[in-house]
């Protein structure tokens, strides 16, 4: 057991002790930690309770219990609403042949929640993968992971009515850019290829100071191999030109998200180096998705928050 995982059961154990004599007794530490326990306590509890639904329902349970119905049952027992017990038993019929989420469903081991967001992209061929990012991402992420999923070629399934997809807007052109396109249409002059070849130039030249830059970046890395200090702050340099290059939205192609981090594509643990051929601005969620692939990542992360929760 782990110094952290030591501390905050001992607490725990400490605040119990106190909490029947005097809750007005206990220290603010004292009562965010009985709070966050108990809350995590009651998911998982509720989860668990939810997953036994189907087989209630199979056996008719409930009618021997002196209840009307199994939505009667879960609201008075487990404090479940109609809705929620829908939902599971939808869960389940749609899991038959998919095993892994059928018992991931039944044992409350991923939240309801969560196994409903990937319910339209899952086949019995990937579910093990998706219930792994279950199991590592955030509701958000999962979401955007199954976006990301629906709209792969191939895949035929229909787009959610409420999803928002991308859609091109009118270009907010300046009135002296928009006058010299106009002269040059009049001209006779193909203004679009005009800018087809500017693009090209411009987007030629943002690869070669990216190219330059990882020539410098590369004698910082040789530099720091020498006395194995190396810096976890990426050059302004090479935050400009990935600017340049994405401007301030997510790199996911699909995606209409501001970037929130800078993603190392080869794990700075084991390539040590802000290579900008290998780094992309990635909104939080495509972020944690990049991310998941890691489990010991994720696993450094979740403890980060538990401690800042709890400590």
């Amino acid at each position: 057991m782990s110094q952290t995982t030591t501390r905050v059961t001992n607490s725990i154990s400490k605040a119990s002790s106190t909490q029947f004599s005097s809750v007005t007794a206990l220290s603010d530490h004292q009562l965010l930690t009985l709070c966050t326990h108990y809350g995590s306590q009651a998911k998982l509890w509720k989860q668990k309770f939810l997953g036994l639904l189907p087989e209630v329902e199979r056996r008719k349970l409930y009618q021997a219990q002196g209840f009307s119905s199994l939505f009667e049952f879960a609201a008075k027992v487990g404090g479940v609403s109609k809705e929620q017990v829908k939902v599971v038993l939808s869960l389940y019929s749609r899991f038959e042949a998919m095993p892994a989420l059928k018992q991931a469903l039944v044992s409350g081991e991923v939240s309801v929640n969560k196994l409903a967001r990937v319910v339209s992209v899952v086949t019995p061929q990937n579910q093990e993968f998706f219930l792994n990012q279950t199991t590592l991402l955030s509701k958000s992420a999962l979401e955007t992971l199954v976006r990301d999923v629906k709209r792969l070629p191939g895949q035929n399934k229909k787009p959610n009515k409420t999803e928002k997809i991308p859609q091109s807007e009118e270009l907010n052109l300046a009135s002296d850019v928009r006058q010299l396109l106009l002269d040059m249409q009049n001209k006779g002059i193909d203004h679009n290829q005009v800018l087809r070849e500017l693009l090209k130039e411009r987007n030629e030249r943002i690869q070669g100071k990216k190219h330059s830059l990882a020539q410098e970046v590369k004698q910082i890395d040789d530099a720091a191999k020498q006395t194995n200090r190396h810096s976890r702050y990426i050059p302004q340099k090479v935050k400009t030109i990935l600017k340049q290059e994405y401007g301030d939205k997510c790199a996911q192609e699909t995606c209409t998200n501001k970037a929130a981090n800078i993603h190392h594509t080869r794990r700075f643990g084991l390539n040590p180096s802000h290579n900008p051929l290998f780094l992309a601005p990635l909104c939080t969620q495509h972020h944690e998705i990049a991310h998941a692939v890691d489990v010991k990542v994720m696993e450094r992360r979740r403890s980060t928050q538990s401690i800042k929760i709890v400590g």
